[in-house]
């Protein structure tokens, strides 16, 4: 028994190499391959071993939840995103590769210097810049690079002058004093509920409870009502070495990380795959308990609500003097409107007279001449001699 437990103990769930006995034989089996050297993330051709899955064999896929912003347009939150162009990112919708994703988190490194990063999936090597990576997935290559996953309050410090200032307007009374790095989700306005969410579903998944606020988070808050921009892109990158090393619950990005597979043609059909996640709308912001109407206007006092007959006495009185004003100006301007078109018809009428009896003159005129035409006619053939 205690031989069959070494024995299971020895045996490799991935690739490499390891050696075992079995029946007095040596018999080589897989092993973790060693981590390749910094000479190999900058070379593009170098290959990329494949890596043990283990713990991430176990874990589950946070695909990303696709944000409808007409359904949140009440609490303002597009205009922040848009500044920093990251609309296209949270309104990504996809299917997710749960296998490649596994091999993908299995051999990822990323190098902080280079800013460059390597994975191998489906027996290819991925090898990308942060810059690339941003065109691959349609992500700004600008922004402040500065990421400080989960934070403390030092990293807070040395990243904004005013931490008390910044809390304050995300809602909160401060920074946390009790000795703690996170802050209440409840304590946080509704804008920034709304914002926090879309960053625990989208930018800093973690899977479980979103309940606290985490220093890195309020750092992007706080940077999104500010309108500096950030490198996501880079904070991405350096999000997903950390599933590696934090032991995160929970894989990252699923359906982003589709669009660098189908960048590099590593679906091959036939792959298991995840439909996309349920997206971020109305019924998201109903099961916050948040109104969608938007936060309820402050109630107004029954003094200025329910005003006194003799006040409506007053306003119904100087309504009606002001409509009997503008009804007395409109009807004078008709009146001498109508006065108008009456001069207008008289002077009409002296004209058509006036045209009648130059017709009946000028007819007069020309039966005249006619005649006299006629009589000087005559006159000529009268008095030229007959053999003209």
């Amino acid at each position: 028994m205690q031989r069959a437990k070494q024995r299971k103990k020895n045996v490799n769930v991935d690739a490499g190499s390891s050696t075992r006995k079995r029946r007095g034989k040596a018999i080589r089996e897989p092993s973790p391959s060693p981590p390749a050297s910094d000479e190999d993330m900058g070379n593009e051709d170098a290959d990329v071993e494949v890596g043990s899955l283990g713990r991430i064999e176990r874990k589950g896929i946070l695909r990303g939840r696709k944000v409808i912003f007409k359904d949140v347009e009440v609490y303002n939150v597009k205009p922040l995103f848009l500044a920093f162009r990251w609309v296209n990112f949270l309104e990504i919708h996809c299917d997710s590769y749960p296998t490649l994703v596994k091999q993908f988190y299995a051999n990822y490194r990323f190098d902080r210097d280079l800013k460059v990063f390597q994975s191998r999936v489906n027996n290819k090597t991925i090898h990308m810049t942060v810059q690339k990576f941003c065109e691959v997935v349609s992500l700004p290559t600008t922004g402040d690079e500065i990421y400080f996953w989960p934070g403390t309050m030092d990293d807070i410090s040395a990243c904004i002058d005013d931490p008390v200032a910044a809390y304050g307007e995300l809602g909160c009374e401060g920074p946390p004093t009790d000795g703690s790095t996170n802050v209440s989700y409840n304590s946080l306005t509704p804008m920034c509920k709304v914002l926090h969410k879309i960053l625990t579903s989208n930018i800093t998944p973690r899977g479980g409870n979103a309940d606290m606020v985490r220093p890195f988070e309020a750092f992007i808050m706080h940077r999104l009502l500010r309108g500096t921009p950030l490198h996501l892109g880079y904070i991405l990158l350096r999000f997903m070495e950390d599933t590696r090393t934090k032991a995160l619950a929970s894989l990252p990005f699923g359906m982003l990380l589709t669009h660098v597979f189908n960048h590099e043609k590593l679906i091959q059909g036939g792959e298991e795959r995840l439909s996309p996640a349920t997206v971020f709308n109305a019924k998201t912001i109903k099961a916050m308990r948040l109104d969608i109407q938007g936060p309820a206007p402050p109630r107004r006092q029954p003094a200025q609500r329910f005003a006194s007959q003799e006040f409506v006495a007053q306003e119904l009185r100087a309504h009606r003097q002001h409509l009997d004003g503008h009804f007395t100006a409109v009807n004078q301007l008709l009146q001498s409107h109508h006065q108008e078109q009456l001069a207008t018809q008289q002077a009409l009428t002296g004209v058509r007279t006036e045209i009648s009896t130059l017709r009946q003159d000028l007819g007069t005129a020309v039966t005249s001449l006619t005649e006299q035409l006629s009589s000087l006619t005559n006159l000529v053939h009268h008095l030229l001699p007959p053999d003209h």
